[in-house]
C-alpha cells in the first residue's frame, strides 16, 4: 500500500521534472568552460588516478556501511530494549532515521558551499566535523537504559543530522575533482567500491584458515591447563 500512495506523487514530480527542469549545458557553470572536452584515457582510469579520489571511495564504503545498519535496526532494538510495540518503533524510525536527514542535507549543503568560497577543502573539513560531532552523539544514543527511546532518539536523530551531511558534501566534491564530462565516471566509480565485498571476502578465506592452522592448538593448550588446574584443585574435583 505505502508503494501505491507513494506511485501519483512519484509520476507527479517525473512529468513536472521532465518538463520544467531544463538541461543546462554542459560545463556553463564553470570557472572555465570547456564543454564536454575531457581527458585522453581512460575514464576510470582517470578518475581513479586523482588521489583525493581513494579516501573519499574509501569513505563510501565506511559511512554507508553505518548508514545501512543504522537503518536496518533502528526498530528492532526500539521494541526490544525499549519495550516500544511495532507502531510506535517505526514512527521513531522515521523521525530519527527519515526526518533527521533533512535538516543534515539542506543547511549542511549551504554551510558546505559557504566553507568552500574560502577553502577548497571547507566540504572536507565540514564532513570531518560532523563525524567528530557525531561520535559521542551516537554512543549516548546506544548507551540509552532500557525503556527509554527518547534518550535512544533525540541524540540518534541529532547524530544522524550531522551524518547526513557527509551526502551534501562528498558528492559535490567528487564533481569538483574531475571535468563535467566525467562526473558520471567519477559518480559510478565512488559506488563501485561495493565490489570489495568479493574482495573482502576473499580476505577472510585467508583468516579463517589461517585461524584452522592454530584452533587445534590454542584449545589442547587451554584444555592442558583446565587439566592441570583441576588436578590440583581439591574444590575442582569434589
Amino acid at each position: 500500500m505505502a508503494f501505491f500512495v507513494a506511485a501519483l506523487p512519484g509520476i507527479l514530480c517525473s512529468i513536472a521534472a521532465v518538463s520544467l527542469i531544463h538541461e543546462p549545458k554542459r560545463g556553463a557553470s564553470e570557472v572555465h568552460d570547456v564543454g564536454a572536452t575531457t581527458r585522453e584515457g581512460s575514464p576510470i582510469k582517470l578518475a581513479l588516478s586523482i588521489p583525493s579520489m581513494w579516501p573519499i571511495v574509501a569513505s563510501g564504503v565506511f559511512h554507508n556501511f553505518n548508514m545501512y545498519a543504522i537503518g536496518s535496526f533502528i526498530a528492532p532494538l526500539l521494541m526490544r530494549y525499549h519495550k516500544l510495540d511495532i507502531a510506535e518503533a517505526c514512527y521513531y524510525s522515521m523521525v530519527v532515521y527519515g526526518l533527521s536527514g533533512i535538516p543534515g542535507l539542506i543547511f549542511g549543503g549551504l554551510l558546505a558551499d559557504l566553507l568552500t568560497r574560502r577553502w577548497p577543502s571547507g566540504r572536507m573539513i565540514l564532513a570531518g566535523v560532523m563525524f567528530f560531532l557525531a561520535a559521542p552523539l551516537t554512543y549516548l544514543a546506544i548507551d540509552a537504559g532500557p525503556g527509554n527511546p527518547m534518550g535512544f532518539a533525540i541524540p540518534m536523530a541529532l547524530g544522524l543530522a550531522a551524518m547526513y551531511v557527509y551526502y551534501s558534501t562528498t558528492y559535490s566534491t567528487i564533481q569538483d575533482l574531475v571535468e563535467p564530462s566525467l562526473r558520471g565516471t567519477a559518480m559510478a566509480t565512488y559506488f563501485c567500491a561495493m565490489y570489495l565485498v568479493p574482495v573482502l571476502n576473499l580476505i577472510l578465506t585467508f583468516c579463517m584458515c589461517a585461524a584452522a592452522r592454530s584452533v587445534p592448538r590454542d584449545i589442547e593448550k587451554l584444555r592442558t591447563w583446565m587439566r592441570d588446574v583441576a588436578a590440583h584443585t581439591p574444590a575442582a574435583t569434589e
